[in-house]
């Protein structure tokens, strides 16, 4: 995308009410444009084709077919489009097997326009995005761990940085300006963190 052009958003949400809510907060914002909004995962697929939005808002409790399933079909058609799946399940199965299928973020429902719009903005600049409040909690469980066999499965000293400095609300690339690495291996780290460990991000 060229600097200062809007950022095209399909919100995807099977509740009336969610999807009116969300474009009515994310039009107040010049910078994004929201050119659809429908209510199941087979919709989703066809208006994504139709418009080629840069970022979807994903909810994963869809009728018909889920919004993981949806999000991989999307993803092999628009590989270029990015998803950030906006749900209010803070499932482990829901996390890994979402980025598993190639999104791109994980926002919980509860987040503020400002919080949703830094994920919107970060998945554009091809940064992966994680709600700071489900790494807070990983690294909350990850520092009570006590018995041997979850010893073993701790994270090493630069996750469990990237973790804490995603909790504390830092972006990607300020994380790889702090800890010196580049945003794509920021982004691969914690893409791997949550797919190995993604049962640590429950409260």
């Amino acid at each position: 995308m060229s600097a200062g052009s809007q950022v095209s958003v399909l919100i995807v949400d099977d509740q009336p009410i969610i999807r009116s809510a969300l474009k009515m907060s994310l039009t107040e914002l010049d910078h994004i444009n929201i050119v659809g909004a429908v209510g199941d995962g087979r919709s989703a697929i066809k208006e994504a084709a139709r418009l080629c939005p840069h970022v979807i808002l994903m909810d994963v409790g869809l009728p018909g077919m889920d919004g993981i399933q949806a999000s991989l079909t999307i993803k092999q058609e628009l590989p270029d489009t990015r998803i950030i799946i906006f749900t209010s399940r803070d499932c482990a199965d829901d996390i890994s097997t979402a980025l598993g299928a190639g999104a791109d973020g994980y926002c919980l429902k509860h987040a503020s326009t400002k919080r949703l719009a830094c994920a919107i903005d970060s998945v554009i600049r091809g940064e992966l995005w994680i709600d700071p409040e489900l790494a807070e909690t990983a690294v909350r469980r990850q520092k009570s761990t006590t018995d041997e066999q979850s010893k073993l499965e701790e994270f090493d000293s630069t996750e469990t940085k990237i973790l804490a400095l995603i909790a504390a609300g830092m972006e990607v690339t300020e994380i790889a300006a702090e800890l010196k690495m580049t945003s794509q291996a920021v982004s691969a780290t914690l893409r791997q963190i949550i797919i190995r460990h993604s049962r640590d991000f429950l409260s």
